[in-house]
């Protein structure tokens, strides 16, 4: 019961980001000109290799598409990075995107379901970053009841694994792009706006999409930039 009730709240979670991503029209649209970082996050549905798995004993066919930058601009990370066994370093074979993709796995039985739910498993405890993996592997077994992803596949949920920039992050120049606010707003030092801040020079979007059948990757931008229609944030009441 307890695991239905978090699938259904995931559910609920990624359907309101779905509204949200709807609600935000691509610009050829809308009359402007198209984004030129938008080819870099075009979406190929052709681009999946099928992997076969099972579920409380039955097999279940899943595409996967292995390892999508959802960012047109991602930050380089250092080949190494903390966090080793015993307190050192690890290596990272990944060092364009590896902490800005995702892995998709959609069950045969969602495919082309633009309804089909989303679990999105942000791997990123204690806001660490987090490196790209892979939670569904060709020839394991999952239980229903015992595993997130067995129930999720069962229940033709939509499985990703989303990587992060976060804290402990090393970048390629030895900066830090997981400190905040880098891992929601990247920010150049060239470029400045009047509130003394300045533009993000990435765009981050995350795939949310229930079928990745699409022309391209259905997204939500880190920018701190409310969609439209999304409440504002209420102002905090003075303390004395």
């Amino acid at each position: 019961m307890r695991r239905e009730r978090l699938l259904r709240s995931t559910a609920l979670a990624g359907s309101l980001v779905l509204t949200a991503v709807a609600a935000a029209a691509p610009a050829q649209s809308r009359g402007r000109a198209a984004d030129p970082q938008d080819a870099a996050l075009a979406f190929d549905s052709g681009a999946y290799t099928t992997l076969t798995v099972t579920v409380d004993g039955r097999p279940v066919d899943v595409r996967w598409y292995k390892e999508v930058c959802y960012v047109a601009n991602p930050v380089a990370a250092a080949a190494q990075q903390p966090g080793g066994p015993g307190g050192g370093t690890t290596t990272i074979p990944h060092t364009a995107c590896g902490y800005q993709s995702m892995n998709v796995f959609v069950p045969e039985s969602a495919f082309g379901d633009q309804r089909a739910p989303v679990y999105l498993a942000v791997n990123n405890g204690g806001w660490m970053a987090s490196y790209i993996r892979a939670s569904v592997t060709a020839g394991s077994s999952y239980g229903s009841s015992t595993s997130n992803v067995g129930a999720a596949l069962k229940a033709g949920y939509v499985f990703v694994d989303v990587a992060s920039r976060g804290r402990g992050l090393v970048g390629a120049d030895g900066s830090s792009p997981g400190k905040a606010p880098a891992a929601g707003t990247p920010r150049s030092p060239s470029r400045s706006t009047s509130t003394g801040r300045s533009p993000p020079t990435s765009r981050s979007r995350t795939s949310t999409t229930g079928s990745p059948g699409t022309s391209r990757t259905p997204a939500t931008s880190t920018c701190s930039r409310p969609w439209p229609g999304s409440p504002r944030p209420s102002a905090r009441p003075a303390t004395r």
